[in-house]
């Protein structure tokens, strides 16, 4: 529950329904942002959080390969590096 969903897969329709509305009042406002918030955990595609000493990141796909489509090594590189450097950490322990 005190996971960062960093990316979903949504739906374009249902999310029209998370979206403002004018002249909304804000315990509106802020079920929807509960409603919003649910609705991209039970669809999480990446999502992290700190966990003890570590850190914790789940990646709910196995086609991070796609990411080479029509650019090569760029992005994929990318999202493995930032991801490597992200669970490293600041602070490497000693010993």
């Amino acid at each position: 529950p005190g996971a960062a969903v960093l990316a979903y897969a949504g739906d374009p329709e249902k999310e029209k329904d998370f979206e403002p509305r004018p002249g909304e009042e804000a315990e509106a406002a802020e079920a929807r942002r509960v409603l919003r918030d649910a609705y991209q955990k039970e669809r999480a595609l990446v999502a992290i959080q700190n966990f003890g000493s570590g850190r914790v990141m789940a990646l709910n796909t196995d086609r991070t390969w796609r990411l080479r489509y029509r650019v090569g090594d760029e992005r994929h590189h990318r999202f493995w590096g930032q991801a490597v450097r992200w669970a490293a950490g600041e602070k490497l322990q000693s010993g």
